[in-house]
């Protein structure tokens, strides 16, 4: 089997003037849940789409098991692709039960085979004792099941998840989630899977590719996204950061809280420091505090577990922190404010 069951290179697609995709390139390893994170309109279902073959790709090239299924000369049907696409409303045929919608489109064989193997995947998320039941009948979290059997039953390299827990309630789509996933990881079917979450997106994939108006902002595992953003735009999307815009004067930038070494930059070259809430310590501030790190406390917010401290600076600059301990900050207290170099992540400015 290949490295990357799954490789997009360089798609650009456009509906007349519009251009959707701009030059997106993912690859997705077997086994491998890589999440398409980005808001409605960024191009996430028209790139499932292109894969599956249910559009005409112009630009760049589909390959699937190494093989390629699109490019500017080449089209292969979706049917001939080694897909399984569960869409965000399942899309099960009301009219057939659930053991026939299971063996709608599995590859030939016996009768008899081809409904020992409906009922086996049915068996492996639970699904057995309803192989007779109608859709209408059965629950969001069952329907999603159905649908995900479905789809394996093509015996695919790779799933397509187009918002697939989206309809489900919170606590209903944690359940199902997890089991549905490890059954695709289990399986080593390639798994891409769209959503607006970033919450979902952190605690499922192995790697998220970030799209913003047609154009992959970043990709990594999520401890790399959160840790190492390569933008300000792709760190706030998985929470709060504090940024301060500073420019390179001999390998260091100059900030509320002392000199941030930045080796290897040029001189006069424009930067934002980018630190998270979390990474912020704070410390009552002595007597003769020196004033480069010394900040004030704005305002003490309750957030259940945590408190979050609003930090003002001697220049106007705000910042947050984080407190986890509840140590009893109060407003207008002065406060010592320092940031490890290793939290600390440096992106041009914009």
């Amino acid at each position: 089997m290949s490295r990357n069951v799954l490789m997009v290179s360089d798609v650009v697609h456009a509906y007349r003037a519009d251009e959707v995709l701009q030059g997106v390139s993912i690859t997705v390893a077997p086994g491998e849940v890589h999440c398409l994170l980005g808001p409605s309109g960024s191009g996430k279902s028209t790139l499932l789409r292109l894969i599956a073959g249910l559009e005409t790709l112009r630009h760049g090239s589909i390959e699937i098991d190494d093989d390629v299924v699109s490019s500017a000369s080449i089209h292969v049907p979706p049917e001939r692709r080694a897909i399984g696409f569960v869409f965000q409303d399942f899309a099960l045929f009301p009219h057939l039960n659930v053991r026939r919608n299971v063996l709608f489109g599995m590859p030939s064989g016996s009768a008899r085979q081809r409904r020992e193997t409906a009922d086996a995947l049915l068996r492996n998320v639970g699904m057995r004792d309803f192989a007779t039941a109608m859709p209408h009948t059965l629950s969001g979290g069952q329907q999603q099941r159905v649908a995900l059997v479905r789809a394996l039953a093509r015996r695919p390299s790779v799933m397509l998840l187009d918002e697939p827990f989206s309809g489900l309630d919170g606590r209903l789509r944690e359940e199902v989630r997890e089991p549905t996933l490890e059954v695709l990881r289990a399986a080593k079917v390639a798994t891409l899977m769209v959503t607006h979450d970033p919450h979902e997106a952190m605690a499922v994939a192995d790697r998220i590719s970030i799209l913003r108006a047609g154009r992959i902002l970043q990709s990594g595992t999520p401890t790399e996204l959160y840790e190492q953003p390569r933008s300000r735009e792709a760190a706030q999307i998985f929470g709060r950061v504090n940024s301060w815009a500073g420019t390179v004067q001999v390998g260091i930038v100059r900030t509320p809280w002392g000199a941030v070494e930045v080796p290897g930059l040029d001189d006069d070259a424009a930067v934002e420091i980018l630190v998270r809430p979390e990474a912020i310590q704070v410390e009552a501030a002595p007597s003769g505090a020196g004033t480069e790190s010394l900040a004030t406390v704005d305002a003490v917010v309750p957030e259940g577990a945590l408190s979050r401290l609003v930090l003002r600076f001697d220049d106007g600059s705000i910042f947050e922190a984080l407190d986890f301990a509840h140590a009893g900050w109060r407003s207008e207290q002065a406060v010592v404010v320092s940031v490890p170099r290793e939290a600390v992540t440096v992106v041009p400015a914009v």
